[in-house]
């Protein structure tokens, strides 16, 4: 898996091995997450990892990334600390937040790369659509559409959806 992921990535121009990367919580602003950050004369661009529908913090994916010298932000959007339980409703501007602040840590990049699974390769497909700060997206088994979110079975599957822009 990690040849694999490490293949992915090597879209993503010129990278070298770095020492193990250090996690540090993320938790401003409401923004849930793990930020592995890189020595200060790195310039690669920074990175925001997303996760798919087993929630959390996509970690994993984000170390291997990290570990490749890229500053790396990996963000929870459900199923952690004080974020919903479902992955339902989710507000776009919880992206805007979690961009912003990695972008403060990385004033003098022009970019951010976005690299998501499954649901979260969904969410980054549409991230970049809405904002030309993301110049590359890796968009790993995504579908073609937004799909509604995934509910209780108590739920009505295709009332809810994913994301929500401006509360609707």
């Amino acid at each position: 898996m990690k040849h694999f992921l490490l293949f992915l990535f090597s879209f993503v121009p010129v990278f070298t091995l770095s020492a193990d990367p250090q996690a540090l919580s993320v938790e401003q602003d409401g923004i849930v997450g793990h930020y592995y950050q890189q020595p200060a004369n790195s310039h690669k661009q920074p990175v925001i990892v997303l996760g798919g529908s087993e929630g959390g913090i996509p970690t994993k994916l984000a170390k291997v990334i990290a570990e490749n010298g890229h500053p790396t932000l990996a963000v929870a959007y459900f199923k952690a600390d004080t974020l919903p339980k479902e992955l339902e409703k989710i507000p776009l501007t919880y992206f805007e937040k979690a961009t912003a602040w990695l972008q403060q840590k990385h004033p003098a990049q022009k970019h951010i790369t976005l690299v998501g699974w499954s649901k979260g390769a969904e969410l980054a497909l549409l991230l970049a659509s809405r904002d030309t700060l993301f110049d590359r997206v890796i968009a790993i088994a995504p579908s073609s559409v937004v799909w509604a979110g995934i509910l209780a079975p108590s739920e009505d599957l295709y009332k809810q959806f994913i994301q929500s822009v401006d509360g609707k």
